[in-house]
């Protein structure tokens, strides 16, 4: 799951997120492993399963991590268009935290935020929004997504093969 979090207050995010049954958690940690980053966490029960995911978050490591990956091997199906809108998001987040920071205090928050230009701003919400709205499909079937990740990690790039072509 590509996810852009924002709140127009100031707070923006961005995280990767892989989610799949617990009997397949070999599957995750090779991931894991090949990409060189990530935290494994066990879900709760889901429709009587049990679920683990894979979460990177941070605008650089995704930049250097997740989307080296899905550039070198693209995605093809209904994810390639949630890719895109994301891949979008982590540039708008790079460029904006090259800048220098202010200070701000609030209830919720207190810390430093980077400053945004009003149109990168509203691209960002407009983002959010989009794979928001995206999400509302329904998920393929778990036989097809452990199909897809034994495919990946069977064999498109070693690990070494991987950090030659994006290094």
């Amino acid at each position: 799951c590509f996810d852009l979090q924002c709140d127009g207050k100031g707070y923006n995010a961005a995280t990767y997120r892989l989610k799949i049954r617990y009997d397949d958690l070999a599957i995750i940690k090779a991931i894991r492993e090949f990409i060189g980053h990530g935290g494994i966490y066990r879900c709760k029960k889901d429709n009587h399963n049990s679920r683990v995911q894979m979460m990177i978050s941070g605008a650089d490591k995704l930049a250097n991590l997740v989307v080296s990956v899905f550039d070198l091997c693209p995605l093809r199906a209904k994810k390639a268009r949630d890719y895109a809108l994301w891949k979008r998001g982590i540039e708008l987040l790079q460029i904006t935290k090259s800048r220098p920071r202010v200070f701000r205090t609030g209830k919720a928050r207190l810390g430093y935020i980077s400053k945004w230009k009003e149109e990168e701003r509203a691209e960002f919400v407009g983002l959010c929004k989009q794979l928001k709205e995206i999400r509302k499909y329904v998920e393929p079937p778990m036989e097809k997504k452990r199909q897809w990740l034994e495919g990946f990690l069977g064999g498109f790039f070693t690990r070494d093969e991987l950090k030659r072509k994006v290094t």
